[in-house]
């Protein structure tokens, strides 16, 4: 079975992407929140 999903490059393009969505997450801490609020609204101008 592992090696029809490690052969399947649908597959393998959706984990790409599944990896790329993941690396870019930026996680704030709760008391961090409110600056970064406001810094992304800083970088929109």
């Amino acid at each position: 079975m592992m090696q029809i999903v490690d052969n399947d490059e649908r597959i393998n393009e959706e984990l790409c992407l599944v990896d790329n969505i993941l690396k870019s997450l930026v996680i704030v801490p709760p008391r961090d929140r409110k600056f970064a609020s406001d810094m992304e609204k800083f970088d929109q101008f």
